[in-house]
């Protein structure tokens, strides 16, 4: 008797696996009666670059006892790819039947349900088959909450412009193949009909602006710097014989791309603090001005700045800050600074004048 219910067990994943030839219209009654099934998607991020991938999550519930299913996922051909020949499809739904299946993808535009174009959309099309339990029953999934069957990954194409939308059309015949009245009885198979079908709305992905960046404006040499030790970023190399010359503007020597910015002085000083906004308005990010000369932040190098840096030369600091960065005035390595005798001597000769500011060295870089 028991080979005979385990012959029928294989056939029901026989006929499941023909009928995953065909398409059908939904779903079937159970034996609760007549139920919606519904599908949900997700995205793992509603904003996103050129190259970034994106996970695609689908759920499932309401489902009938099922033991083949299908799920037909449309997105747009000009902002995403598939990552990798399958998606890097993960089955999670093998986990919520507690009976192994197996599951194959495919990706064309077989599956295109009427009125979608294969110029404007690619189809990514998953079928699972339920397997059977030591008992020889069929495993089937009914999940009156939502379970979610499986996600795989979109790439946002480096041409893609605007949005992308990922979305499994309702009007679609592909969705629901073979369900069980009763999965212990493999007898009891009936096939989908008349499905009533909830599914999400489409989700999408809108592309990222780029990110602002600080750069020096033409015939200038400011720069960003980071320091060993240290993750913040501080703003440097600005050309301050040019500042004096200007009448103290020194907003011109800098520009930001892809964004705006303000400042916390209209002085070129160490300690100014230059606020980077985003296209949207909202901070990217914050930087510190250095002037190497300008130990105290005074925007003048004088004696005061001489007498910090002689502070600094004997101290052992734990809180390092721009104004004693801007102690290392004579350059020993862009990344690495220590304030020694070198650096005193040569901020006594800013301070008296025998140097000008024009042969300062403002970029931290070896001369």
């Amino acid at each position: 008797m028991s080979r005979k219910i385990k012959r029928l067990a294989s056939l029901v994943l026989a006929v499941a696996m023909l009928l995953s030839c065909f398409t059908f219209v939904g779903s079937a009654e159970s034996a609760t009666g007549s139920e919606a099934m519904s599908v949900g998607l997700a995205l793992s991020a509603e904003s996103a670059k050129p190259g970034d991938i994106i996970t695609v999550t689908v759920s499932i519930s309401n489902n009938y006892n099922a033991v083949a299913m299908r799920w037909p996922v449309l997105y747009s051909k000009d902002f995403f790819e598939l990552v990798g020949e399958d998606g890097n499809i993960t089955t999670p739904i093998d986990e919520v039947t507690g009976a192994a299946g197996s599951t194959t993808t495919v990706d064309g535009t077989d599956f295109l349900p009427s009125g979608y174009s294969a110029e404007t959309y690619s189809a990514f099309t998953v079928q699972w088959y339920a397997g059977i339990t030591d008992q020889f029953s069929v495993g089937a999934l009914n999940s009156a909450t939502a379970a979610v069957c499986f996600t795989f990954e979109l790439k946002v194409l480096e041409s893609a412009s605007g949005t992308g939308t990922v979305f499994i059309p309702g009007t679609s015949d592909a969705f629901y193949d073979l369900a069980m009245e009763d999965p212990t009885d493999s007898t009891t198979v009936y096939d989908a009909v008349n499905l009533t079908l909830t599914v999400s709305d489409p989700v999408t992905v809108e592309l990222a602006s780029a990110a602002p960046e600080l750069v020096a404006a033409d015939g200038y040499s400011v720069k960003t710097v980071q320091f060993d030790g240290d993750d913040a970023t501080y703003v440097c190399g600005f050309d301050v014989y040019a500042v004096i010359e200007n009448g103290g503007d020194f907003t011109e020597q800098f520009v930001v791309n892809n964004g705006s910015y303000e400042v916390s002085s209209n002085c070129l000083a160490t300690g100014v603090v230059v606020t980077v906004f985003d296209s949207a308005g909202e901070v990217y990010a914050k930087y510190e001005i250095i002037v190497f000369g300008d130990v105290d932040g005074d925007g003048v190098i004088d004696a005061q700045d001489v007498y910090c840096a002689q502070y600094y030369q004997k101290e052992v600091l734990t809180d390092i800050s721009a104004y004693y960065y801007a102690a290392d005035v004579a350059v020993d390595s862009s990344a690495s600074v220590t304030i020694d005798s070198s650096d005193i001597v040569a901020l006594k000769n800013l301070a008296s004048y025998k140097v000008s500011l024009s042969e300062s060295n403002q970029s931290h870089v070896s001369e």
